[in-house]
């Protein structure tokens, strides 16, 4: 049975215990009086509350939302999830969404990058799940707290993760091999092993290369790539205070550790293009996740996986996820059922292990999740959830990402010093970080 469509946590237990007094005081008189429900006289079913899921999605990720949304709509006969599939990109799903919200009509979930869930809490675009989770005393222990806690706002959680999304250090077994180094394990370091074997592994004059992590990118990479190697320094990029502290002496030590990785050790390949050595053969080993585990199968490349280095000041592993949502004035009740769904031991089996789209958010399925075939070794991501750290996304990001994009070709290149970079953009994203928050920008 549904419930009330407005926002749980904007529900006093007061009113929902009066309505639940007058309904019941309905079916007893009812009852009593022999009011027949329906012309025939039996019960009436009324007509199954339609609900809207929006997303973006290759085609084979589609199949497996549509096969989740179709077992989901063959177990209920009160409600009915429609699919809103859009095939472009993440901006185009958010925009989408923004333009249906701004117009009364939003989706009633939508799958959120994370990148966006602080500024549509923010900007008080979110329904808050406390009220449906405390209703249903819907256990959450059952989750892995690494990606639950980092969620909740001011004690309120307004989204579910679809899955983990995690990186641990990929190698080529053979490069290590024939250069007699034993596999990486969970106890290596940045600036020791790692450093050592990347060294050693390097011969730019058969264009192998030692270690490689997305840099040259953009700044982006702060937020998405590279956190947890200045976490391991000591170093954050952004606090929870909306404080920007790159230039902190641990941060510090954390870039220029990457930075000397490819100029002063040039262990790096020069062009940046980090997967395709790796795929290629021409890269001993690389930060990645497993979302390239099809690709560097499909390259034919002898690999495993072994936990993300750790440094002087611990081992850490970016952990992260795109989130289920409702937006207010959807229809809240019975689209909690539905993420109900989505994240329960089949929900998440379908797309997690059987997709291939990241680790389990429910710890009943890690059994399930390491004993897939091997290669790559699955246990080691579950260390890298054991050690997961969310990174957290400070208001007006992207006006700050620009100002961070100043240069930054020159600092991967080696043109600009760290120092001098961070004294010219630091002092403009302080200012932005002062500035009021805009709030996501509804499309016209």
């Amino acid at each position: 049975m549904l419930r009330s469509g407005k926002d749980h946590d904007e529900r006093p237990a007061v009113y929902r215990t009066a309505f639940l007094a007058m309904a019941l005081f309905i079916v007893v008189c009812g009852v009593g009086l022999g009011v027949s429900l329906s012309a025939g006289g039996g019960a009436a079913h009324a007509a199954p509350q339609k609900v809207s899921f929006m997303f973006v999605a290759n085609p084979p990720e589609y199949q497996l939302w549509k096969e989740r949304v179709d077992k989901f709509n063959a177990s209920r006969q009160d409600i009915q999830v429609t699919i809103q599939w859009v095939p472009g990109s993440w901006d185009d799903v958010h925009s989408k969404a923004l333009v249906g919200i701004a117009a009364g009509t939003p989706p009633d979930i939508v799958r959120l990058h994370e990148s966006q869930y602080n500024d549509w809490v923010r900007a008080g675009l979110l329904t808050s799940l406390n009220g449906f989770i405390e209703d249903d005393k819907y256990d959450m222990n059952v989750f892995f707290p690494q990606i639950i806690m980092p969620l909740q706002v001011n004690g309120q959680l307004y989204g579910f993760p679809q899955t983990i999304a995690t990186r641990a250090l990929a190698f080529n077994k053979d490069m290590l091999d024939n250069a007699g180094i034993k596999y990486p394990d969970s106890f290596w370091r940045w600036e020791h092993e790692l450093l050592t074997a990347a060294r050693k592994l390097t011969d730019p004059s058969k264009n192998r290369w030692g270690i490689g992590f997305w840099f040259s990118t953009g700044p982006s990479v702060l937020l998405a790539d590279i956190p947890e190697i200045i976490w391991s320094f000591g170093g954050d990029i952004f606090t929870r205070d909306d404080r920007f502290v790159l230039d902190s002496e641990p941060a510090r030590r954390g870039i220029q550790f990457l930075l000397d990785l490819i100029h002063r050790y040039k262990v790096y390949p020069p062009d940046g293009s980090v997967a395709h050595a790796f795929w290629q053969g021409r890269l001993a080993m690389w930060n990645t996740g497993t979302w390239d585990i099809t690709s560097i199968r499909s390259s034919g490349v002898n690999f495993d996986f072994a936990p993300t280095p750790g440094g002087p000041k611990g081992a850490y592993s970016w952990v992260n996820s795109a989130l289920y949502v409702i937006p207010k004035g959807a229809h809240a009740d019975a689209a909690w059922e539905f993420i109900k769904y989505l994240m329960s031991y089949e929900g998440q089996d379908i797309f997690s292990v059987r997709g291939g789209s990241g680790v389990p958010v429910r710890k009943d399925l890690i059994s399930k999740y390491i004993s897939q075939p091997s290669p790559p070794n699955w246990s080691t991501f579950l260390i890298s959830v054991e050690r997961g750290r969310m990174p957290y996304y400070p208001p007006n990001q992207s006006r700050i990402l620009d100002a961070l994009s100043r240069k930054w070709s020159d600092l991967y290149q080696g043109t600009v010093s760290l120092d001098a970079w961070l004294d010219e953009v630091k002092p403009i994203v302080d200012k932005l970080l002062a500035e009021p928050f805009q709030g996501p920008q509804i499309p016209r």
